[in-house]
């Protein structure tokens, strides 16, 4: 089994595609929000 990542757990939920880029993950692993769409100010939810 490989080592799970940020891209793996992007590519199973499909958050890139759905989100339209409003919501991703970013390379941390966490979710990342942008209100205003892509190129506004970011919010990042964190565990």
């Amino acid at each position: 089994m490989s080592d799970w990542n940020s891209e793996k757990s992007a590519a199973l939920y499909g958050i890139n595609n759905w989100g339209s880029g409003y919501f991703r993950v970013n390379t941390s692993g966490n979710v990342q929000v942008t209100p205003e769409g892509p190129r506004d100010d970011q919010l990042i939810f964190s565990s």
